[in-house]
């Protein structure tokens, strides 16, 4: 078996967030936009959404504070059509995304 990839994240639009083990590869989301030292937005699906047809936007925002420390603020917005009740995936998302 091949070594896991670590992400392979490029700084510019058009870069993509993904991973490879072995033969298995996934690409998570791709760099839409980045305003540097500002805001970075990816789009795409994350973890399971991705195969339900559910797309989102990831902001990442950074704000630098009066005490020389940058404050991140991190949003996902995502849309689509799943069977069930949509706002239960919310918890799950955003566990996920604390764990990272």
């Amino acid at each position: 078996m091949k070594e896991r990839c670590p992400c392979n994240l490029q700084p510019a639009a058009g870069g993509h967030f993904g991973e490879s083990t072995g033969d298995n590869s996934a690409e998570h989301m791709r760099i839409s936009f980045i305003q540097v030292n500002s805001l970075l937005r990816m789009a795409g699906g994350l973890g399971p959404l991705r195969g339900m047809g559910v797309h989102g936007a990831l902001n990442w925002q950074f704000t630098q504070q009066d005490n020389n420390i940058t404050k991140l603020i991190l949003t996902y917005q995502a849309h689509g059509v799943i069977k069930g009740d949509f706002a239960k995936l919310a918890p799950i998302v955003d566990r996920v995304q604390n764990s990272q």
